[in-house]
């Protein structure tokens, strides 16, 4: 139990660690907000139809890192946005 714990909070923080990486990435290039959020939806939807299987864990690691960048392009208007307004 302790394992699937460690593992699952391992996923949660490497998940929030390439969404900031991908907010990051948005603002020095900005792509605007359709196409990071297609890519965000057609990864998830990817992510969410492959089998659980322990012969697809990489690939499945892989598409979530990517729907994470993904996500994270998305919020970095949002982000810029945000600083601009309380620069502190």
């Amino acid at each position: 139990m302790q394992k699937h714990l460690v593992r699952v909070y391992a996923t949660l923080a490497i998940g929030v660690l390439i969404c900031c990486v991908g907010t990051v990435v948005g603002q020095w290039m900005p792509l605007g907000i359709l196409f990071p959020s297609l890519a965000y939806l057609g990864l998830s939807m990817w992510l969410f139809t492959m089998p659980t299987l322990a012969s697809n864990k990489v690939n499945r690691q892989r598409v979530f890192a990517g729907a994470a960048f993904a996500q994270g392009m998305t919020l970095a208007p949002l982000v810029t946005l945000a600083g601009q307004i309380n620069a502190a």
